[in-house]
């Protein structure tokens, strides 16, 4: 049996994304007869792998100063026979990469950034914005496969499963909102304030997810808050979709909860608050399916603004208008990202 190690980081400060990304890798992976372990800086990935049962291996490393690493990776992938990895960090560097494929190993990167010429044998950048960007021109002739746009989102299979429940929803009553792993900035508690303290929102109620490294201000989810009996905390569960499909609408960062809130045909509203967000949330905006308010770094009030405009505009929707959106945005992805790239990966 093939075993394909794959090198991600979570912590603080990595957001969560990139490791549930690899673990829906993971998931086809193993449906296809391969095997998988994990390959990490430090022992925070510990819960997140065994809360899913999935093999680990700690370079008792630095997450920032990956080329520090390189000798115990190779160490590790040699002794193990291990000749694929997939790298899901944005901290890689040409050296880095380069030092991998000299040892023989074969890397695909999931990349997010377009930061430089990756030397890698395969690279997936999902992002449709950038299907047809200067991807082919930088690449050319370099041996690197490109696995472009949203035929490779790696989305859970939990989040197909619900295609009709759109149908049971009437009215604006339940936002889903998310703002990362960790939310550092304190926008969820913004974004939370400002809209259920809207009169016109004054039956909806919010459903926040949240990752393990999220602290619940005491002021929103205490006994005295002003909002008790209208937000619900939902905390590093495991399945997302199950709190996302029966929701009304959705406030979401850009990113690949824009892809599973399509599946469910939820919809939304984003924002942005790191670089790589953005072209995302463009390309959603410009194809009618998800309007995008604006950076949340720049100015947190006139992206609150936004966010509010755009749920009226959800809420003021006739229930025709309303199921047609939905459907929109179903169509616009077919769910088997995941399993293209396990794919990919077992033939390097």
């Amino acid at each position: 049996m093939e075993t394909v190690g794959i090198r991600v980081d979570v912590n603080e400060r990595v957001a969560t994304g990139h490791f549930m990304r690899c673990a829906t890798i993971s998931e086809q992976l193993q449906r296809m007869g391969a095997a998988a372990v994990f390959i990490s800086a430090d022992t925070q990935i510990v819960p997140f792998a065994e809360e899913r049962n999935l093999e680990y291996h700690i370079l008792h490393s630095d997450w920032k100063h990956l080329e520090e690493e390189t000798a115990k990776l190779i160490s590790y992938l040699k002794g193990t026979e291990i000749r694929t990895l997939l790298v899901d960090t944005y901290l890689v560097t040409e050296r880095y990469l380069k030092t991998l494929r000299d040892a023989g190993i074969h890397v695909l990167y999931m990349d997010d950034l377009d930061a430089m010429k990756y030397p890698v044998e395969a690279l997936v950048n999902y992002s449709p914005g950038y299907q047809d960007g200067d991807y082919g021109k930088t690449y050319k002739d370099s041996g690197t496969k490109l696995f472009l746009g949203a035929a490779y989102v790696p989305l859970r299979a939990q989040f197909t499963q619900y295609a009709e429940e759109y149908l049971k929803r009437n009215g604006l009553h339940r936002i889903f909102l998310t703002t990362g792993g960790s939310d550092p900035m304190g926008i969820a508690e913004q974004l939370i304030r400002r809209i259920l303290s809207d009169p016109l929102f004054a039956d909806v109620e919010i459903h926040l997810l949240a990752g393990r490294f999220y602290h619940a201000p005491e002021s929103l989810f205490g006994g005295d808050s002003p909002f008790a009996g209208r937000l619900m905390l939902h905390q590093n569960i495991p399945n997302v979709a199950e709190i996302m499909a029966p929701c009304d609408a959705a406030v979401t960062p850009a990113g690949t909860t824009l892809y599973e809130l399509s599946a469910c045909g939820v919809p939304s509203v984003s924002f942005v608050f790191a670089d790589n967000q953005e072209t995302d949330a463009l390309f959603f905006d410009k194809e009618g399916l998800i309007p995008y308010a604006g950076d949340f770094r720049e100015n947190p009030d006139r992206c609150s603004e936004q966010i509010i405009q755009e749920l009226y505009r959800i809420a003021a929707l006739s229930t025709e208008n309303y199921r047609k959106l939905c459907e929109k945005l179903q169509s616009s992805i077919d769910g088997k990202g995941a399993q293209r790239i396990a794919e990919v990966l077992i033939r390097l």
